[in-house]
């Protein structure tokens, strides 16, 4: 009699961790879904374009801003409407893009310099929104 007393204590403890755990383990799943996909339900963000473009030898690269000002807000996109990069860049920072067609819009167009396969574009006014699109 002992014996049965020993499996149905044995299935009463497996129910009581294996359950918590299961329930662990499925909300652990679910949650890094979601943080995958962002609570929005967007796609997360594309890693930023200075680490996609280390792996690019610099005379490859298609577009690079520079930021010479105080900082400047530097969004890109294709024309898609797929962000590629979209945050603050610091005075001295660059970044680099080598996907086209391109769009490029910054905060402060006199605050950043704009080249194209190591040509500089024309510069923006101080203070200005400008906007540059890349074809090719």
């Amino acid at each position: 009699m002992a014996r049965h007393r020993a499996k149905a204590n044995a299935k009463r403890q497996l129910l009581s961790v294996g359950v918590p755990i299961g329930l662990a383990a499925m909300l652990a799943f679910v949650g890094v879904g979601v943080l995958g996909m962002g609570l929005d339900g967007r796609e997360p963000p594309a890693a930023p374009a200075d680490t996609v473009a280390e792996k690019v030898r610099p005379t490859q690269r298609l577009v690079t801003v520079t930021v010479t000002g105080a900082g400047c807000h530097v969004f890109a996109s294709t024309q898609g409407s797929k962000v590629l990069f979209n945050r603050l860049v610091k005075s001295g920072e660059s970044v680099h893009f080598n996907t086209a067609p391109l769009i490029l819009v910054l905060s402060d167009g006199g605050a950043a310099r704009v080249f194209v396969r190591g040509v500089p574009q024309a510069a923006g006014k101080s203070g200005e929104r400008q906007q540059v699109v890349i074809d090719r």
